[in-house]
């Protein structure tokens, strides 16, 4: 009843988002602060613990965000 995508479906749809959301922003951290001021209006609080969190991700060493941002999205699978 929910209408689950299934694993290929989920993987079209974040392929699609992505390529529509990769022009719009020059880096990872351009992405990350649009998005944490959304959070903030749409919240009506601060987002510094999700700052913190970001930060956190940035500095590990197998963090996502060392993919280049610039890469090519393309179907995979």
């Amino acid at each position: 009843m929910a209408g689950y995508y299934t694993k290929e479906e989920a993987l079209d749809k974040s392929l699609e988002i992505a390529q529509t959301v990769q022009p719009l922003f020059s880096s990872w951290d351009e992405l990350i602060d649009s998005y944490l001021r959304g959070y903030e209006y749409w919240a009506e609080e601060d987002s510094s613990e999700r700052r913190a969190l970001y930060e956190e991700l940035v500095a590990a060493d197998d963090n996502p965000f060392r993919v280049d941002y610039n890469t090519t999205l393309e179907k995979t699978w």
